[in-house]
């Protein structure tokens, strides 16, 4: 098939007015940013353009929300917005390096973290449900492991916590993650666009199934917010009261009408399968608020949880843990000790080079 062109029309040598006014509003907005930019530079931080994830899911609230530095500003944002009722941390209590991390995120956070005390894989009621599924599970791989048992047995102790208390709305969390620094006012947002009959909301997934591949909810104008197509990982998910009933329900297999479980299934195949089956209102935040970090080393397997294939340690755009590390930083410069170590050292160096 071939397209006929129109003929070229023969153009002028003489430049038109147009390009002259182009070019002069050129010269007056470079003008105008070298006098800017003195002052721009001491306001915006090289962190604010990340480039490395941050445009491939740029997004205008995040930039605004970035650059909040008084903690008081974000919390002016976050008036009004709903909450969760409680946000509970499975962690082992023996783990006190995984606590500590958690403790000092959330004082950095404000969101008031309270810990669900786990279980350990060689604990005995864990090795008592191996014995009695053994391979007659329903599991992915066929057959129960400590592991997954102990995982499932510490969720479904913190969502029990919750349901002690009825809690409204739960964020269930593990103890190696990171979190966007606006996440009190983000997961607020979502709470609010997020449509009224959901279940589970996945703040922070594994991304085998691709979660993205279909899109936002048409059923909310928030871009975070998409349907959830087969969500994994259990480091970050918020219940709903209903939510909350069923997955415990589920957890002791007392709806097999709704998808039959076993105590050997663990609780991140519960989640896909809801999702893949269309059984519940299963929600997954894209970009992710909140991801796991290879910083501990798992009891289970001695490796890190948070691993480093792309689809466990993601970037964040506004990393806590990245702020509290350039705090402390700027912190040791600024101390006394500090200074006085760096004088003590340049007067030392100072008293070699005079003595050779």
């Amino acid at each position: 098939m071939t397209i006929q062109l129109p003929d070229a029309k023969p153009q002028s040598s003489r430049p038109s007015s147009s390009v002259w006014v182009m070019a002069l509003a050129a010269i007056s907005t470079i003008i105008l940013l070298v006098q800017l930019l003195p002052k721009l530079s001491s306001h915006v931080k090289l962190s604010d353009f990340k480039t490395d994830y941050i445009f491939a899911h740029f997004r205008p609230t995040h930039l605004t929300i970035s650059k909040l530095e008084s903690k008081n500003e974000l919390d002016v944002l976050t008036n009004g917005l709903p909450s969760f009722s409680s946000i509970r941390v499975v962690s082992l209590p023996t783990r006190i390096d995984r606590r500590n991390h958690m403790k000092k995120l959330d004082r950095h956070l404000h969101l008031g973290f309270q810990f669900s005390d786990a279980i350990l894989y060689s604990d005995p009621r864990v090795l008592e449900i191996v014995k009695q599924v053994g391979n007659h599970t329903k599991a992915d791989n066929k057959i129960a492991e400590v592991g997954h048992v102990a995982c499932r047995m510490s969720h479904k102790m913190a969502i029990q916590a919750a349901d002690a208390v009825d809690d409204e709305t739960t964020l269930i969390l593990e103890d190696d993650v990171d979190f966007e620094y606006a996440f009190k006012y983000l997961s607020g947002t979502v709470l609010r666009d997020v449509p009224k009959d959901w279940d589970l909301i996945f703040f922070g997934h594994t991304d085998f199934s691709d979660e993205a591949r279909n899109g936002k909810d048409p059923n909310t104008n928030n871009f975070f917010i998409y349907k959830s197509l087969e969500p994994q990982g259990g480091h970050a998910y918020a219940m709903s009261r209903k939510g909350r009933k069923l997955l415990l329900d589920l957890l002791d297999n007392k709806r097999p009408h709704v998808y039959e479980t076993d105590q050997g299934m663990p609780i991140d195949e519960i989640f896909a399968g809801l999702a893949r089956f269309h059984k519940a209102y299963l929600y997954s935040i894209i970009p992710d608020m909140v991801v796991q970090r290879p910083l501990f080393k798992s009891d289970i397997l001695g490796t890190p949880a948070g691993f480093n294939d792309g689809m466990h340690n993601k970037p964040l755009f506004d990393s806590t843990l990245s702020r509290i590390k350039f705090l402390e930083r700027k912190s040791n410069r600024l101390s006394p000790m500090s200074a006085h170590r760096k004088a003590s050292s340049l007067s030392t160096s100072h008293r070699l080079s005079r003595s050779q």
